[in-house]
């Protein structure tokens, strides 16, 4: 009897342990963000002052190698607390991060004109997210057609939102992070 009653304890604490983990990890995270966010890439200023090009283009000087240009200017991102999504090496953009619900903005870089980094923000919609507030939409206007407009009013605020984070938020933090 006195083994089956630890066998039970050991799995139950298992269990416990199992459950826990994931609460325990986001703890961890949630109470050391803070001091990582500010001891990223600390001192590394960008090259200044932006100028802007048409199209929404800043041109940077070319003060250092153009990818690591583009590292510091994610790790700015990073810094002022933008949810940067974990590049890999097939990508044809620097780095990724989300903007909104509904939009996610890709900065590209490039080394022309000669002497010059163009820094861009490109916009995705996404299509999985932009389908799941239409179905809601739908499903809503069936019900009661002033559910179906508030959803469609969420939709409409949270492209709103994505487009300026996208472009002047990301324009503002690479100007004010400019020597």
């Amino acid at each position: 009897m006195r083994l089956h009653e630890s066998r039970l304890r050991f799995r139950s604490g298992v269990a416990l342990l199992y459950l826990l983990q994931p609460v325990v990890r986001l703890w961890g995270r949630l109470r050391h963000r803070d001091r990582a966010r500010r001891t990223i890439g600390a001192g590394a200023a960008l090259p200044g002052p932006p100028r802007p090009a048409p199209g929404g283009v800043l041109l940077l000087p070319a003060d250092r190698p153009r990818p690591e240009l583009a590292a510091a200017v994610v790790n700015e991102l990073r810094r002022r607390k933008v949810r940067v999504l974990p590049p890999t090496e097939w990508e044809a953009h620097d780095a990724a991060f989300v903007a909104s619900s509904l939009v996610i903005g890709k900065v590209v870089t490039s080394s022309h004109p000669e002497g010059c980094v163009q820094l861009r923000v490109r916009r995705r919609i996404r299509r999985v997210a932009a389908a799941v507030y239409a179905v809601a939409a739908v499903i809503c206007v069936l019900v009661t057609p002033l559910a179906g407009a508030a959803v469609a009013a969420v939709a409409v605020e949270e492209l709103a939102r994505g487009v300026l984070r996208s472009g002047p938020r990301v324009r503002r933090i690479v100007r004010r992070a400019s020597t």
